[in-house]
């Protein structure tokens, strides 16, 4: 058979699901894959409050993901209801169009909780909006949310409940690398008078009173592994003086 006698369009594989494979375990690789890059990103940017000690990600997490995943939000009606605004979303895949998921959602000023009682219309049209956006790529992009360890209610579904401060990381202060300890307890040998006022100076240093006595450079050695870089290397200067 010639080019020429080839009539028709030629179909193109294309999978069902958003991950572009009918192999089950590639389909979850992929998955946690994807769930584990979210997960950094909206933990890193905070995409997410912290209602009743747990994590529902805000609609920006939610479009980060139909993001990745070839996902979009699309609002195909809002309309003025009793008290407030109701508004229609559509989640629908980018390379075709396909509508996968779909979701309405209400804000009025009757709510018992948050702003509403008293807001302009456009902040009630705005979170009704918000709040159907983040419910149509719930449907189908929920179990990827649950993969990367957060809730599947949206943020903005629990203005009922009250968001609570999400506590700041502290870095991690650097230990001395083992080098440093060798060469701050090399400075002290030879040196009892500064062995013996070595309790005082980590006390002073670290905050942290020395009740036992350092006797060897093995004894400081051992006190400094408790302490930071910094704080070893403010005791070298001293060790040096």
């Amino acid at each position: 058979m010639t080019d020429e006698e080839v009539t028709g369009e030629v179909e193109v594989y294309q999978p069902a699901n958003l991950f572009q494979t009918n192999d089950p375990g590639e389909h979850i690789r992929r998955a946690t894959a994807a769930a584990d890059e979210l997960k950094a990103v909206i933990a890193e940017r905070k995409l997410f409050n912290l209602i009743r000690g747990k994590a529902h990600v805000r609609v920006e997490g939610w479009q980060l993901l139909g993001s990745m995943l070839g996902v979009t939000a699309v609002c195909v009606n809002t309309e003025e209801v009793e008290n407030g605004y109701k508004a229609t979303v559509e989640a629908r895949r980018v390379f075709d169009g396909q509508v996968i998921g779909r979701a309405d959602a209400l804000c009025t000023r009757t709510e018992r909780s948050g702003p509403w009682k008293s807001a302009d219309d456009y902040a009630l049209m705005s979170m009704a909006q918000t709040r159907a956006t983040s419910k149509a790529l719930k449907g189908p992009l929920g179990f990827v949310i649950t993969l990367a360890g957060y809730e599947t209610t949206p943020a903005e579904e629990m203005t009922f409940a009250e968001a609570e401060p999400v506590p700041e990381k502290k870095p991690k202060k650097p230990k001395p690398r083992g080098d440093d300890l060798a060469r701050v307890t090399a400075e002290l040998v030879g040196s009892k008078d500064k062995l013996d006022k070595l309790p005082l100076a980590i006390g002073h240093v670290s905050g942290v009173k020395v009740e036992e006595e350092i006797t060897s450079t093995d004894d400081a050695e051992a006190m400094f592994k408790s302490m930071t870089t910094e704080q070893v290397e403010r005791i070298a200067e001293w060790a040096r003086k």
